[in-house]
């Protein structure tokens, strides 16, 4: 619902609690059944004109994206053309602004060499090195969804990248399309950016796996280890004199 239309329907309730009683004043209790009311009151008295104001929860911004749609109108301006080697860089810096705030700490890196020998616009890395998604920049002109088609045919990872020409983004994951989204519109936009950052490949989820069992060993590892230092300690004369010399 809007702001103008929540106001409206916050002032017909106004209106019309106010009148249950043949124009009597509405109590706090009857007013507080409006959303975002707040009364500016300090007295018993029915609320006059101006003493009634109502809260409503701000927008949600996103200012990576602010920041992306600014840097791309520039590039069209002063670049004089919307072809995709002239206007990526917008959509890198603000795919690359998302990878740093993200909690796992990513970064985009350009043009990176992908497994089947091709080389998209970019690939997200973490702090382990590890590679977490694709992204692929086509020209506004072009069709898009052929595009993507002869991307794949040339052997393109399918596991967890994005397509996108500036008007349209699409995020293939396993091979399939999981969401295509109006770029024009900063909300879409956000979703589809952060479920592809917080998609985690299998190779991630193997390796978060092994870590787990790692640190589930680790003590009875340990104390193996402990036990078979004590036993040569004991046992082995090589071993003594090779400790001694140590």
């Amino acid at each position: 619902m809007g702001l103008q239309a929540g106001a409206s329907l916050a002032l017909n309730d106004f209106q019309r609690i106010g009148q249950t009683e043949r124009n009597s004043c509405p109590n706090t209790k009857d007013l507080a059944r409006i959303p975002g009311w707040r009364a500016n009151i300090k007295s018993d008295k029915c609320p006059g004109p101006g003493e009634i104001s109502y809260n409503y929860p701000s927008m949600p911004t996103y200012p990576h994206i602010e920041t992306y749609y600014t840097k791309l109108q520039e590039l069209v301006q002063f670049g004089g053309s919307d072809n995709e080697l002239n206007i990526r860089r917008a959509f890198e810096n603000c795919l690359d602004a998302y990878c740093h705030e993200h909690k796992e700490k990513m970064v985009l890196i350009p043009e990176l060499k992908a497994p089947g020998n091709v080389y998209p616009d970019g690939t997200i890395k973490d702090t382990l090195r590890m590679t977490r998604g694709y992204w692929e920049a086509k020209d506004t002109h072009d069709d898009l969804e052929e595009e993507i088609r002869e991307k794949f045919n040339k052997g393109y990872p399918k596991d967890n990248i994005v397509f996108e020409d500036s008007e349209t983004a699409v995020l293939v994951q396993n091979g399939d399309v999981t969401l295509r989204v109006d770029m024009s519109r900063p909300g879409e936009l956000h979703r589809l950016i952060r479920r592809f950052l917080d998609y985690e490949l299998p190779n991630i989820e193997e390796f978060r796996q092994a870590q787990v069992q790692f640190k589930t060993d680790l003590p009875a590892v340990l104390e193996n280890l402990r036990q078979s230092v004590a036993s040569a300690e004991e046992g082995s004369e090589a071993y003594q004199s090779a400790a001694r010399v140590f």
